[in-house]
């Protein structure tokens, strides 16, 4: 109720009060209570009337008061009967008549007097005993077959006589007998709200009084006043005065004029709601008191000069503002002055034409302003609605104006923050004014059809959108992301934003399922941002309660990550706006958000113990702040981390009896919790000259390394969410990242002219290490420069990130699945910009990092020593999640997988896992040509690997010594050499360099993907390779390193300098290899593998099938043909 008002687009007719003419077009938004003429009847006299009715011969009037009370009261179906004063000819003065079953089912009393007989007598003789008697006697000689007889009798009949002669009557008549006297007649008429019948039917004349009959609108409305002052007085729940009282006193005021209370009680509380915002010292707030107040003068009190007065206060503000919102309150209130200056209400009109102009001056700077393209789309809107109420007289300019509105209906159609229902409903009044201009049904039709667009992109969102959810529900998060994705660019529109809003929650739950945490958040926090622009004009529970919720997801999505600086502000937007609903929240609930809140304390007491020293150091201004909002086993695991065992015992965080052993194992415990898996092995504190994100995306890890520069980091997690979001549901065979691990550096360099540079810049490095993407974040100082170039460079390197790091067999179709079916494109860019949702959510960049934190409170002193350092990472260690090799070996199946072998809707990013040593670009880099063996007595054998960059090949070495150490101990690179290839070349073979999948640890339900780079070593001297395998033999091993050819393969050269000692060489026969070998990648279609004698069927003749198949479907795609038909002589089962 605190916003403004509907579109008054409306001219206000002359010589029409604005009060009259506000309550013919609102009458809902006045008093429905009426001033009536009621009649009252007081008992003494109603008793004494009865008493009295036989000496005013008004028998005749009493029965027919009885009757009409009975029907009231007893049952409807009753008939008259006529006859002589005291009884009738018929026995009875009225019975009841027969009613159908269906007709008795809608009474609500009598329902067996439908179908029973039911007699009546009535007397006012003050005899009433022999008389009811009597006339009970002459209805049973009726033999009518009644079941009930009522005696009503205007005397007073005492509680035991009437009970005594009922059942004397019943039992010596046999049907159920009540007698009805005065006492009954007169709480059934004075109790029972029957008076009117009393006073119709005996001709009563009693006083009139006047008296207001509440309305129904008014009786909510007074309950709802009555419920906000309770709220506004409840210092308890209040103590101090904040934006929701401020909002209650508003919407008090608002009730206050509605039920028309006096003037002096409406500004009083008008002025309780102003002085409170004032307090709070918002414009917006007290913008929207004085907007309020002034729509109250005009349009209820009829109070021209305050109207004109208030105006001026709201200028003051509104004209200082370039939000919409704000202006629009000026361009409500100046329409109703101009029809007051127009209706001859006001004078001066030198000062209305002032105002005016400054109107439109700032109207016009702010829809000009194309940084803020909703915003000055709305201002454009209130800029053609004053223009046109001005001119329109002038038959021209009105048909310009027209246009200029359908132009903005055209411009802005696609503006999620394009108020179009608002204009829609402004225009449609317009066709009431203007409607027979020839503008105006150019421009219809033009409004028609973006109107259609819009309701047909609706229906088809909501159906999206639905199908999304339900998705959700059955726990299939790929297809929710490709539906609500789809769902969501329906719903770029201001009157879409509810679904908009569930859209971007649903699409959170759903990355999050998926493991990605960084689409995951740059969706929760873009939902948190549109709810807080919603609660500035909507202070509802529900906003705020959706606040609370949104928060709280952002904690744990700061959980998975390890930002422990977001974790922590959300937390504490969190709690604050849980303070504001204790009072609706129930005591369930309380308890099962204390109960949520320890398990995220312990979560990220977990991961402060993933803290380096230099972490350590800044986590040291924490604990008094962690333990005043609650998180003490976060303060708990810094005490222990800076002071060890003492430290706790000092801070009463365990007994001081506690030995130092128990308290070791009491953290071994805690590091051991199930929660552990969830955890990152790092955290980020925001602390350093550069910021460490990761992302696991296709099963490759993602390392991002940025500069500690706020704009620079808000890129970097705008791509981290695009980049997880677009490529969410291609956990496929489609795309493949070429690495196990992909590198990613974002850096801000100092331009002299950043104009001269594009807003993103992506660049590899000479070794393929890394990719550094430079940000000029000097072109993010205004929007208009940014906002388009934005989504141009997000798309840029998403083009050289497909062609650097990762490999597509259909790159067409699999750009026209993520870009064309799924609208992917749409889903990803929409809310990955972080850089203005950043904005909206934090109040300056400090709240992104633990700046403050590290500003207000001393570091607590850190005593323990490297030896305790030490142990605690040994325990940590011991903690992590185990992975297990399996102790059977590695065994491939037989025949084709089955389709349920791994359920890709259901495995996340995460269980999918990239296991290579090869670097594809350094290896295309480097050019490798083939093997060298390098046997000479009395020293280790070399296997050399032949390429043609020594710089690219001697970098390809070096990354495995950084991983392996100079000797690969685990034999993480496994090196094979496949024999037996072909009958043709009987001494070729085939070398195979890549992860060592038979050792691979692995987490139960991962995915494991090798890359392998293989290389057909064609016609050799046999000799050389028998030499070196015996060689290894008696060594015990072989070095592995880069052998760099000249001149083709006349002068090879080892780089000695970066070899890797290996202690296994896999020798294998390929007619050992089967259809699900990894090795089998080795054997071409058109090999024939040597098979020794006496070997029948050897697992290679399936292998080898298979891949004729596979390579004859490829041909035939190629050139149309039909497929081959497979023969086979036998059925196979593929087993494991």
């Amino acid at each position: 109720m605190t916003g403004t008002e509907e579109p008054n687009s409306e001219i206000m007719p002359k010589a029409t009060l604005p009060s009259d003419y506000m309550r013919a077009r609102r009458p809902e938004q006045f008093s429905d209570t009426q001033d009536v003429e009621e009649q009252v009847l007081e008992r003494g006299f109603f008793e004494y009337h009865l008493d009295t009715l036989t000496s005013r011969s008004e028998e005749k009037l009493f029965e027919h008061f009885a009757k009409k009370l009975c029907e009231k009261l007893i049952c409807p179906n009753l008939i008259p009967q006529t006859g002589p004063t005291g009884g009738g000819d018929s026995k009875v003065d009225t019975e009841t008549y027969p009613v159908s079953s269906e007709i008795a089912d809608r009474w609500f009393l009598g329902m067996d007097a439908a179908s029973e007989r039911w007699g009546f007598a009535f007397s006012a003789k003050e005899k009433w005993q022999p008389k009811c008697k009597s006339d009970i006697k002459k209805i049973a000689e009726t033999k009518r077959d009644y079941k009930a007889a009522y005696f009503v009798t205007n005397q007073f009949v005492p509680d035991r006589k009437r009970a005594d002669l009922e059942d004397e009557l019943t039992r010596e008549h046999g049907f159920i007998v009540r007698i009805l006297d005065r006492s009954w007649l007169v709480e059934a008429v004075i109790d029972k709200g029957n008076e009117d019948i009393a006073i119709d039917t005996l001709g009563l004349r009693v006083p009139t009084y006047s008296a207001k009959k509440i309305g129904r609108g008014d009786q909510e409305k007074i309950e709802a006043l009555e419920h906000l002052e309770n709220r506004i007085s409840d210092l308890a729940q209040r103590p101090s005065v904040d934006l929701d009282l401020v909002d209650d006193c508003l919407e008090a005021a608002i009730y206050s004029r509605e039920l028309e209370e006096t003037r002096e009680i409406t500004e009083g509380r008008f002025d309780r709601a102003e002085r409170h915002a004032r307090e709070v010292g918002l414009q917006r707030l007290i913008l929207s008191v004085i907007y309020q107040r002034a729509w109250t003068a005009c349009y209820w009190f009829n109070d021209f000069s305050a109207v004109s007065s208030l105006y001026d206060e709201i200028e003051e503000i509104a004209l200082a503002s370039d939000r919409s919102e704000d202006l629009e309150c000026a361009v409500n209130i100046w329409q109703s002055l101009n029809s007051l200056y127009e209706n001859s209400l006001l004078a001066d009109s030198d000062k209305h034409q002032e105002r005016t102009d400054r109107l439109l001056g700032h109207l016009e700077n702010v829809a000009t302003a194309i940084d803020r393209p909703n915003n000055a789309a709305n201002a454009k809107g209130f800029l053609i609605l004053v223009r046109i109420i001005l001119e329109r007289e002038d038959e021209k300019c009105v048909g310009v104006y027209l246009q200029d509105i359908g132009q903005l209906f055209k411009n802005a159609q696609n503006l999620g923050g394009f108020q179009f229902q608002r204009f829609r409903e402004i225009f449609e009044f317009f066709g009431q004014v203007f409607g027979e201009h020839p503008a105006y049904d150019e421009v219809f039709e033009l409004v028609l059809r973006i109107v259609e667009k819009r309701n047909s992109e609706s229906a088809a969102g909501q159906q999206l959108y639905e199908r999304g959810i339900q998705k959700i529900y059955a726990n299939h998060p790929y297809d929710a992301i490709r539906f609500l994705g789809r769902a969501m660019a329906r719903f770029i529109k201001h009157e879409e934003r509810r679904y908009l809003e569930s859209c971007l929650g649903g699409l959170a739950q759903a990355y999050g399922a998926c493991g990605l945490h960084w689409a995951e958040y740059c969706a929760l926090m873009s939902l948190l941002s549109m709810l807080l622009q919603r609660f500035e004009d909507d202070h509802s529970i529900h906003v705020r309660g959706g606040m609370r919720v949104v928060s709280a997801q952002l904690t744990w999505n700061c959980l998975e990550t390890g930002n422990v600086p977001g974790f922590l502000y959300f937390y504490k937007l969190e709690k604050n706006l849980e303070a504001r609903q204790q009072e609706d929240a129930s005591d369930d609930d309380k308890e099962t958000g204390g109960q949520e809140v320890n398990t995220r304390d312990i979560i990220l007491s977990i991961a402060l113990f993933q803290a380096s020293d230099n972490q350590i150091r800044t986590l040291a201004h924490l604990p008094n702040h962690l333990e005043q909002i609650g998180l003490l086993m976060s303060c708990f695991a810094i005490n222990f981390l800076l002071g060890g065992t003492e430290r706790l015992r000092e801070e009463k965080f365990v007994p001081a009896s506690a030995s130092d052993e128990e308290i070791w194992e009491m953290v071994s415990q805690a590091l051991s919790q199930p929660a552990r898996e969830q955890i990152p092995d790092t955290i980020e504190l925001r602390d350093g000259d550069s910021a460490f994100f990761q992302s696991i995306l296709l099963g490759a890890e993602w390392k991002v390394i940025v500069e500690n520069e706020f704009q620079t980091v808000r890129v970097a997690q705008s791509f981290l969410g695009f980049l997880e979001a677009l490529l969410a549901t291609s956990l496929n065979e489609e795309i493949m990242p070429t690495a196990a691990t992909i590198e990613l550096r974002f850096s801000a360099p100092e331009y002299d002219d950043p104009s001269a540079h594009p807003l993103l810049f992506f660049q590899e490095d000479d070794n393929h290490n890394y990719c550094e993407i430079l940000v000029n974040t000097k072109r993010f100082e205004r929007a208009s420069e940014y906002m388009a170039a934005m989504r141009d460079a997000l798309m840029e390197m998403f083009a050289q990130i497909l062609s650097n790091f990762t490999l597509t067999g259909d790159v067409e179709g699999f750009l026209e699945r993520i870009a064309g079916q799924e609208e992917g494109f749409n889903r990803a860019l929409i809310f990955s910009d972080m850089v203005t949702t950043a904005t909206n959510v934090f109040s300056n960049p400090s709240e992104e990092t633990l700046e403050e934190f590290i500003a207000e409170a001393q570091p607590v002193e850190e005593t323990v020593s490297a030896g305790f350092k030490a142990k605690l990472q040994s325990v940590v260690d011991a903690s992590k999640p185990s992975e297990v090799i399996d102790d059977d070996g590695f065994i491939p199946g037989e025949g084709e997988p089955p389709p349920d072998l791994v359920d890709l809707d259901r495995l996340s990013h995460r269980q999918r896992r990239i296991l290579s040593p090869i670097n594809l670009k350094k290896w295309d880099k480097a050019g490798w040509k083939g093997v060298a063996m390098g046997t000479y007595p009395g020293v280790t054998p070399i296997l050399g690997l032949i390429f043609e960059n020594e710089g690219a090949a001697t970098s390809i070495f070096q990354d495995w010594r950084n991983q392996c150490g100079e000797e690969d101990v685990d034999d993480a690179i496994r090196v094979a050499i496949v024999r037996g290839l072909t009958v043709s070349d009987p001494h070729g073979y085939g070398v195979i360099i890549g992860a060592n999948w038979q050792k691979a640890k692995s987490q139960p339900g991962e995915m494991m993907v090798t890359i392998s780079r293989m290389k057909h070593m064609e016609h050799p001297n046999p000799q050389n390779l028998e030499r070196f395998i015996q060689e290894c033999q008696d060594f015990g091993g072989f070095f592995l390193a880069p052998a760099i050819s000249v001149n083709g393969f006349k002068d090879v050269h080892f780089v000695s300098e970066v070899a890797l000692a290996k202690r296994d060489l896999h020798i294998r026969q390929a007619w050992e290899i089967g259809e699900n070998d990894p090795d089998s990648t080795i054997l071409m279609p058109e090999h024939e593998p040597i098979i020794p004698d006496g070997v029948d069927d050897p697992p290679v003749n399936a292998l080898m099938a298979r891949k004729r198949i596979r390579a004859a479907e490829e041909a035939s795609k190629r050139t149309g043909k039909e497929k081959p038909r497979r023969k086979s002589k036998k059925k196979r089962m593929w087993r494991p």
